[in-house]
């Protein structure tokens, strides 16, 4: 492994930053392993939690190790994995328990990890073109970034790629190019980066390109607002998805004003739905189109769209 580090770095160059990529199919569940009589054998274990915490001590290593020698080799560089998240983003509906095992398990795994990378990384990648698919990610991103804060706060950066992640690989459409461009930075990652060298293309690829760069363009023109703004309580976008409600986010500004982003992927082409959120007393009244990612700012009473 050593060697392939190396072997790595020296192609990296100076970049600002370093991610190894770590991709295994290994089982969280350490349960799995413990029914395999050599396994337990081998670990040397008394019990089945002993076994299970040596199990996940295991498992981080391989993440740890590849860190450790990049850190060994670059120590002024930031490090991180790609491969594995605080969280994974599985929103199949268990039962209440087996769903919070499974992430105790992760959160466990990722305690051994984090001390050792200076970054995090989730997928906002989409899989069907569907509006569950925004859901999805959005979620992913909502539940890896507020399991990073509890765990170090460091800076979660969200992966996007403007392809479908089926046998296809068409490219999305402009919603949800556009809602990989704003979303992420809404629900707590701290940047967006953004997939698609194709050297070998025969054709002009991306064309969902200038949708994505419209939609960082107007993240860009209230980031400044948005990095000071404290968000407001309210639904996960998890418990927006299931209730099939339009993603609302709100944050306080540091200037006595909010700022607003919604989005209700469930609209039909045309259609457009109406929200409110409280300022100073009173309701206010945002429109939120099909399709799109309404980005507002409330000012003494008065709505500006960006």
């Amino acid at each position: 492994m050593s060697e392939a580090i190396q072997d790595n770095l020296s192609r990296v160059g100076k970049a600002e930053i370093l991610v190894n990529d770590i991709e295994l199919l290994f089982s969280d569940d350490p349960n799995i392993a413990y029914k395999d009589a050599g396994a337990r054998v081998s670990s040397g274990s008394s019990s089945a939690s002993e076994f299970a915490d040596r199990y996940l001590e295991a498992l981080a290593n391989w993440y740890i190790l590849p860190c450790r020698l990049s850190r060994s080799a670059r120590p002024n560089q930031r490090i991180g994995i790609y491969g594995r998240q605080p969280i994974k983003c599985n929103y199949a509906r268990k039962p209440w328990m087996e769903g919070e095992l499974d992430r105790m398990r992760q959160r466990a795994l990722w305690r051994r990890i984090d001390p050792f990378i200076d970054f995090a990384i989730v997928g906002f990648y989409y899989f069907r073109d569907t509006p569950d698919s925004i859901y999805y990610n959005t979620a992913g991103v909502e539940e890896n970034a507020v399991s990073l804060n509890n765990a170090s706060r460091k800076p979660l950066y969200a992966y996007a790629w403007l392809r479908l992640e089926d046998r296809t690989q068409k490219e999305v459409s402009p919603a949800l190019a556009e809602a990989a461009a704003i979303l992420p930075y809404f629900y707590g990652a701290s940047s967006v980066v953004l997939w698609g060298y194709e050297p070998k293309a025969t054709t002009q690829p991306y064309e969902r390109l200038v949708d994505f760069m419209e939609g960082l363009k107007r993240v860009a023109a209230i980031s400044a607002i948005l990095s000071k703004a404290v968000p407001r309580d309210g639904p996960s976008a998890k418990e927006c998805w299931w209730n099939e409600a339009p993603l609302v986010r709100v944050f306080d500004d540091r200037d006595g004003g909010l700022l607003v982003l919604a989005a209700a992927p469930r609209l039909a082409p045309g259609e457009s739905v109406g929200i409110t959120v409280p300022y100073q007393g009173r309701a206010v009244s945002i429109k939120v189109r099909a399709q799109h990612c309404t980005i507002a700012r409330v000012t003494s009473g008065h709505v500006t769209e960006y």
